[in-house]
């Protein structure tokens, strides 16, 4: 169900968090979020544990998609199971159809949802093949799908690393991707286009080789 209190609550600390470091994350392309209460699904690249405190300035009330370890952890376990947020028992076939279910019944309740399709954090900051739920997901409710590019945030908390280490030479860059709706598409196609789309806003050094020269246009 939704929680507006709780998710009020919950991004202020996120961006009290960054704030905390020196680091007020750029959102780029704000024109393309959806309306606040258009229930929508955030594909975004994944380098950080800092990826879901930045996202706190899209200023849009979200729920994540979240390996349950994170929510044993104390405080900020606590604080997402207080809103709400979706436990995945990731290597767990049952676990994972439970996490679906709960997907869907968040996006019927009419919640946003973030989910990271790389499934975990890149090690090199090159994104990783994506998982398929999100956009299965998105075909099952009608929910659009938002790319969503991440910068600088792996290099102000690198992937090993257990807190900030030091400020990103650019700052920290939230880059937001135009739409792409469901129909007439499949949850392969989907993957592809919100893939190149995330992948476009990479440093070139960074990007990986995609095709889709043969997917229609967003």
């Amino acid at each position: 169900k939704k929680r507006r209190f709780h998710d009020l609550v919950a991004t202020n600390w996120a961006k009290l968090c960054m704030a905390s470091v020196g680091c007020v994350p750029k959102v780029i392309g704000a024109a393309h979020l959806p309306d606040a209460n258009e229930s929508s699904i955030y594909v975004a690249n994944h380098q950080s544990y800092t990826d879901i405190f930045s996202l706190g300035w899209l200023n849009r009330r979200l729920k994540f998609v979240s390996k349950i370890e994170i929510l044993r952890i104390p405080i900020i376990g606590w604080a997402m199971s207080f809103c709400k947020h979706v436990p995945l028992r990731r290597g767990d076939r049952r676990g994972q159809v439970e996490a679906y279910k709960a997907m869907l019944q968040s996006l019927k309740d009419g919640n946003s949802l973030v989910i990271f399709p790389e499934g975990t954090r890149s090690q090199t900051g090159k994104m990783r093949k994506f998982q398929s739920g999100a956009f299965k997901a998105s075909l099952a409710t009608g929910a659009p799908i938002v790319p969503v590019t991440i910068l600088g945030t792996g290099e102000l908390m690198p992937p090993d690393a257990y807190m900030p280490m030091k400020y990103p030479k650019n700052g920290i860059s939230i880059i937001v991707h135009p739409k792409i709706y469901p129909e007439g598409r499949d949850a392969t196609e989907l993957s592809q286009l919100a893939y190149a789309e995330i992948n476009s806003a990479l440093p070139t050094e960074l990007q990986n080789a995609v095709d889709i020269q043969d997917s229609p246009q967003i």
